[in-house]
């Protein structure tokens, strides 16, 4: 068995540096750097995920640290979380905060504390590792642009509805309260996660942290608000960062009852939330924003109740995705591949797919619609296999960034047969959602 960098910490570098993990009593070093050399809003973050966080176990902080300044140099977050693929649990790494000292730069300490993070990753068994950050530059370190992050819309105040005069509000805002907790997370997972492709899974531990576990300041904070009816029904609620981006109000998440349909509550909800945006403006004295930023994929159901010319499409980012094993992930996922055949033309199918990965390949053997194989194949050259493209393009197709037909558009080295073509584009369908990653 090959030894893990994780039985060499801590380690001496051959400049002199040590390479470690953070302990506790790291913890206002730690903060006080990410706070300096990313944003002040990370500083009680970092404390939180290092002081108060429900799953300790699955925070680790790789640093670099200079001996003799007695000062941390360079540094690399951590956090193991849970996801699910079209509801299939599996285990996720989020590598999150990289940052090195302005007097340390270029010298591959990044590359070293990511090594860190994939070596505890590898050690949870953890089938993904994801990332956010800076363009091109996670690409030397194994990940791929594959999955949308952060898009939305936006939405001026004065285009909101306005209230007819004369008309009372059939609904109104409150802040939620404990009591209110089961009906979140129960509309969460009956409304949102049905609907995604890839969600984080949150267990009860993690729900209540969501609700009142952060610092105040932190940029993972979150406030919660239901919307009720004049009767004091619960109908929905929303999630919002308290903080303008960018001299907006940030809405994260907003769902309704559909019983009572979007159409009837979201006009009150974005009323009420415009006035909260007004008085939060005055209790936190800030600017008062002009708009409604909706942080909630380019696709939401909430989006419909405005035309085109009212809103302000915000394009995605992209999560930048790792996949070490991908035989080892699609099996994980097996049984939401078989679910994602139903209703296409490949349910049913009863055959082989093999697919060149030009250093190396992969087999899916199906009988009527069951998956009875996904093992490594060797191809013996480029033509071989029914389909061929290279692993950084496969992972675009699996996480739902691009369909086969955009692919193949963009790269003349990926192919596939007319049999394989609709296997592929039925067993991985797109994703345009928002995953609300477990921090």
């Amino acid at each position: 068995m090959e030894r893990s960098i994780l039985n060499d910490l801590p380690t001496t570098l051959d400049d002199g540096m040590i390479l470690r993990l953070a302990t506790p009593d790291d913890t206002d070093a730690v903060a006080e750097f990410f706070g300096k050399w990313l944003h002040v809003a990370v500083d009680p973050w970092m404390r939180d995920l290092m002081d108060d966080h429900p799953s300790p176990h699955t925070v680790e902080i790789a640093v670099v640290e200079d001996p003799k300044a007695k000062l941390i140099v360079s540094a690399t977050g951590f956090i193991s979380q849970v996801w699910r693929y079209q509801g299939v649990k599996f285990p996720f790494g989020w590598v999150e905060c990289v940052a090195t000292h302005e007097d340390y730069r270029r010298r591959g300490y990044v590359r070293r504390t990511i090594d860190v993070a994939h070596a505890i990753s590898a050690s949870r068994g953890e089938l993904m590792q994801g990332i956010t950050g800076i363009p091109w530059y996670y690409r030397q370190f194994g990940y791929e642009l594959a999955m949308p992050l952060n898009g939305g819309r936006v939405v001026r105040f004065e285009d909101a509805p306005s209230l007819n005069e004369g008309e009372s509000e059939p609904f109104v805002l409150r802040a939620a309260t404990e009591n209110d907790d089961n009906f979140i997370r129960d509309m969460y997972e009956t409304q949102v996660i049905p609907r995604q492709t890839f969600v984080a899974h949150r267990d009860a531990t993690q729900w209540a942290y969501e609700f009142r576990g952060r610092r105040e300041g932190s940029y993972r904070r979150h406030e919660w608000l239901v919307i009720e009816s004049a009767r004091g029904e619960r109908v929905g609620y929303i999630e919002y960062g308290p903080f303008l981006w960018e001299g907006r109000m940030p809405i994260n998440q907003i769902e309704i009852d559909p019983r009572h349909g979007w159409l009837n509550v979201l006009p009150s909800a974005l009323r009420g939330f415009i006035a909260l945006s007004r008085e939060f403006a005055v209790t936190k004295k800030q600017e008062l924003a002009e708009s409604l930023l909706f942080f909630m994929s380019l696709e939401h159901p909430s989006y419909g109740y405005y035309s085109t010319s009212k809103t302000v499409i915000m394009e995605p980012l992209r999560w930048y995705i790792r996949i070490p094993d991908v035989v080892a992930l699609l099996r994980a996922w097996r049984p939401a591949l078989e679910t994602n055949l139903l209703g296409t033309v490949a349910e049913g199918y009863t055959g082989r797919l093999t697919i060149n990965f030009y250093r190396g390949g992969l087999v899916i053997e199906f009988e009527r619609g069951n998956i009875t194989k996904i093992d490594p194949w060797t191809p013996g050259n480029g033509w071989e296999g029914s389909a061929a493209l290279p692993e950084h393009a496969f992972c675009k197709l699996i996480c739902g960034l691009k369909r086969l037909d955009e692919l193949i558009a963009e790269d003349t080295d990926i192919r596939a047969n007319r049999v394989a073509h609709l296997l592929l584009d039925a067993l991985f369908p797109p994703f345009t959602g928002q995953v609300w990653q477990f921090a």
